[in-house]
């Protein structure tokens, strides 16, 4: 299945490029309609492919905090809990042009946590480690079983952006990508996990950013954990993702999702 011709696809990521070359404002809201935080994201053409900046602040619930995972059995809720925890991230990575991921790190906020993700030459393998004013305390090395991974952490709509824009100008064969899904440790999770998922296309959709009309594509991913749902505007860029798993939903900032009829 095609999500768009090569050419059209190619046409409407430039002018997606364009449109993330600026800081992408969005919400972070629960599966109660609650608004538990916010996330920022950029996107600039670099000579190997592109740099992506994102950042996030989100209230998580210590008990219930639902893990985003691709493998059967790791995504259960571990339901319960009355506690909140602040957790602010910032995330600097490299992709290649197919939107492969080449290195990056990621900053815990609050607790001055680093971690700093590297691949291996044949790139099939990412080390993560974590480290702390300097001192190393933990790592893992998890295998890849194709060099063109992407890369989905948690809470950061500019991976969704980066997955689309890949899908459109460098999709894979029958839509199958490989992600690894790094850990958060600030939220008691300590395992990073890689595995296949398959893009879908959806029946479009329709909503208003800043009061007027958008046509949307829709898409779904399954992580196994549980459905994603993508929707963007004609170009390519992202108004709304729906994550299952986090049971949390990015909305652009002034963007609506007209409910489905």
């Amino acid at each position: 299945m095609k999500l768009r011709s090569a050419s059209l696809a190619f046409a409407l990521v430039a002018i997606t490029l364009q449109a993330v070359a600026d800081t992408n404002k969005f919400d972070l809201i629960s599966s109660n309609g609650k608004n538990i935080g916010h996330a920022s994201y950029s996107i600039s053409k670099a000579k190997t492919g592109y740099n992506v900046h994102s950042t996030f602040d989100v209230q998580v619930s210590n008990g219930g905090v639902n893990e985003l995972q691709t493998q059967a059995g790791n995504g259960a809720s571990r339901g319960g809990g009355g506690t909140f925890t602040d957790v602010q991230y910032s995330y600097d990575y490299k992709l290649g042009s197919d939107g492969s991921f080449l290195s990056g790190y990621a900053q815990a906020t609050v607790t001055q946590t680093m971690i700093p993700m590297s691949v291996n030459k044949n790139r099939t393998e990412v080390t993560i480690a974590q480290s702390r004013s300097g001192t190393v305390y933990g790592s893992e090395t998890v295998t890849l079983t194709k060099p063109d991974f992407l890369v989905l952490p948690n809470y950061d709509p500019g991976a969704i952006q980066a997955f689309i824009t890949a899908s459109l100008t460098n999709p894979r064969p029958d839509n199958k990508y490989l992600v690894l899904i790094p850990f958060n440790p600030d939220v008691g999770q300590s395992d990073n996990t890689a595995g296949f998922v398959t893009l879908k296309s959806e029946p479009d959709a329709k909503g208003t950013l800043d009061g007027k009309p958008v046509d949307l594509k829709h898409y779904s991913v399954e992580f196994r954990a549980g459905k994603t749902d993508i929707y963007t505007d004609g170009s390519g860029t992202v108004m709304e993702v729906v994550m299952g798993a986090l049971r949390a939903t990015y909305v652009r900032s002034k963007f609506v999702l007209t409910p489905a009829s």
